[in-house]
């Protein structure tokens, strides 16, 4: 999970932004926030040679017209996301924080 008190700066850019930058020499000391529509809010740091990724997606009930209830499909995503991560994907501390009534986050690394 990314700390981000422990950098320097915290910079909001787009995603075609993002997409230009070089992410094997992007300064260390800054977390990118990226947060576009109809796209999850993510944050992208570099330690080292790896890359840091927080992946958020908001899940607002008040809105949500769907066959099945929010908090199914936000427990589905976790079961997907844990599914993957055995499978090899490099997904890690997945989070499901359906406290709110009407606001349910997914995250995960």
């Amino acid at each position: 999970m990314i700390n981000e008190d422990e950098f320097n700066d915290l910079e909001e850019i787009s995603f075609w932004d993002l997409s230009q930058l070089d992410l094997r020499t992007i300064d260390e000391n800054i977390v990118y926030s990226i947060f576009e529509d109809n796209f999850p809010q993510f944050t992208i740091t570099r330690l080292g040679d790896n890359l840091l990724i927080r992946i958020e997606e908001h899940i607002y009930t008040k809105y949500w017209f769907h066959k099945y209830h929010a908090s199914v499909f936000a427990e589905a995503m976790i079961k997907a996301i844990k599914r993957l991560s055995i499978e090899g994907v490099p997904f890690t501390d997945e989070e499901l924080d359906e406290d709110d009534e009407v606001h349910i986050f997914v995250r995960w690394d």
